[in-house]
């Protein structure tokens, strides 16, 4: 037999197997083409393009048993690889590749939240939102579907003017594809019946060495259980054992700091209690007028102790969570804006202090001099830059409201009142290429408390308040101010965020 003859079938089973990896590779219908192919050409490409020269017909090449040999079992090696990988091992992978949960670094399951409580009195009528992974949220109310909510943000679905009849209100989340994929609900609850209980501990219990804490959580429940969304009451605690009361925080007087009586809100509050260095059973006891009283044990246990330290360090029996799998590839963060450099800055009044405004110390602050004349502060940037978001912390921020103006090079891009927060404000416009900006008092500040009258030490009034304080409604007073330009990304960071 000719050996040209003998090639030429080999050659073929090359081409055919080849172009079945290419096709199979090139459209992702199989991993393991990729891998075969690489085999191929690396392992064998002397072999095969050398029988092809010999089979050409005008080639008059002697033949050799590197040839033949060569070529003949470079293909065999061929079939049963690919067939191997692209035939056989598919059979298995089924049975024997691992979970696909445990190459994802997000394992976070599809969830839906219905925010707020369904305790309402008979006629209200309000707007329900549910905030959910899901493409798309279905509500009901006791079992009769209301269609699906607005979407926006992303993750807020909007129900509006849903009346509200006692029962229970659910909320279905579906994918892309019309598939349920989560559900939640909630339930109007009874009358309050009873206090409830429940102690928190590390994993190692409370330990006896006078700093551990224990947390409580306090209820208002219904006959059924169901905690009470709605119920204020007051209630009223004792202690017992080796423990110390710390208390816990509501809104009233003094906070109720360290108070043996505080109130729930929203049926629902916390205590703490600390460890002593003795151990033993601790009695918590909880009653409130007209309601079931609770009572709850927690055992702290001794512990090692040498030369008064403790030989057991705070995050013992604590374990690590890895379910959600590795830190996924690239930044953890995306930059959506960046600072704007300011040279130096002017004012109406006490200019020399001017620097203090932007010095990154939240301890120190520039004030104008009670004129509303004099209540400007300009800044210069180290240069030009598209400015559109301004971030300002003022003096009495939770009790003042200043109206200002916002200009970048004497164009008005913000005009209003400044909110009352508990830190800085933010204010964003479109962005305007500029060298400097200027604030200004447009007017007396105003002046209460958006935060119910908190108080932080008991029986002391805001120290920063303008209450009492000759002048100071008319005062410009910034403790920090920072100055941005969009970045590039910015515009899609908003719409993931708002």
């Amino acid at each position: 037999m000719d050996y040209k003859a003998e090639l030429l079938p080999y050659l073929i089973a090359w081409v055919v197997v080849i172009a079945l990896l290419v096709v199979r590779s090139a459209t992702g219908s199989k991993k393991g083409a990729g891998l075969v192919l690489s085999y191929c050409f690396q392992m064998w490409l002397l072999y095969w393009v050398g029988a092809l020269f010999h089979c050409l017909p005008w080639t008059d090449l002697p033949q050799t048993d590197f040839t033949v040999f060569g070529f003949t079992q470079s293909t065999y090696a061929l079939l049963s690889f690919a067939a191997g990988c692209l035939f056989i091992a598919p059979i298995f992978s089924g049975h024997l590749k691992p979970s696909s949960e445990s190459f994802t670094p997000d394992r976070s399951l599809p969830r839906a939240y219905i925010i707020g409580h369904w305790n309402y009195a008979p006629g209200t009528k309000k707007n329900v939102y549910i905030v959910s992974s899901a493409d798309k949220v279905e509500l009901f109310v006791n079992g009769k579907s209301l269609g699906f909510g607005e979407q926006s943000t992303r993750f807020l679905f909007t129900f509006k003017d849903v009346e509200w009849r006692p029962g229970t209100v659910s909320a279905v989340g579906y994918d892309a594809g019309g598939k349920e994929i989560t559900e939640t609900w909630k339930k109007t609850a009874g009358k309050p019946a009873a206090v409830r209980l429940t102690g928190g501990t590390g994993p190692q219990g409370l330990h006896a060495d006078g700093a551990d804490l224990a947390l409580v959580d306090v209820e208002v429940v219904d006959a059924d259980g169901n905690r009470c969304p709605t119920a204020l009451n007051l209630i009223n605690f004792s202690l017992s054992g080796p423990a110390k009361w710390r208390g816990g925080i509501a809104q009233g007087p003094d906070n109720y700091i360290l108070s043996r009586s505080l109130p729930v809100e929203n049926g629902v509050n916390r205590v703490i209690i600390r460890s002593t260095t003795n151990a033993g059973k601790i009695v918590l006891s909880a009653n409130a007028n007209g309601l079931k009283s609770a009572t709850v044990e927690i055992v702290s246990r001794p512990i090692k102790v040498m030369d008064g330290l403790s030989l057991e360090m705070p995050d013992a029996g604590l374990r690590p969570n890895l379910e959600r799998g590795p830190t996924p590839a690239g930044p953890s963060f995306t930059v959506s804006r960046r600072a704007v450099h300011i040279a130096r800055a002017t004012a109406g009044a006490n200019e020399d202090q001017a620097a203090k405004s932007f010095d990154d110390d939240e301890t120190t602050e520039w004030a104008s001099d009670g004129k509303i004349a004099n209540g400007w502060i300009k800044y210069d940037f180290a240069q030009p830059a598209s400015v559109g978001e301004v971030t300002l912390k003022l003096t009495g921020w939770r009790t003042q409201s200043y109206p200002i103006r916002v200009l970048v090079d004497d164009k008005v891009v913000f005009a209003g009142a400044t909110p009352r927060s508990l830190g800085y404000v933010t204010f964003t416009f479109p962005p305007v290429m500029g060298a400097s900006l200027k604030i200004e008092l447009a007017g007396s500040a105003g002046d209460r408390d958006a935060f119910g009258n908190i108080i932080e030490i008991p029986g002391t009034l805001d120290p920063q308040s303008s209450a009492g304080k000759s002048g100071a409604k008319s005062t410009l007073s910034i403790v920090e101010i920072e100055i941005y330009e969009p970045h590039r990304y910015r515009r899609l960071s908003s719409l993931r965020i708002r």
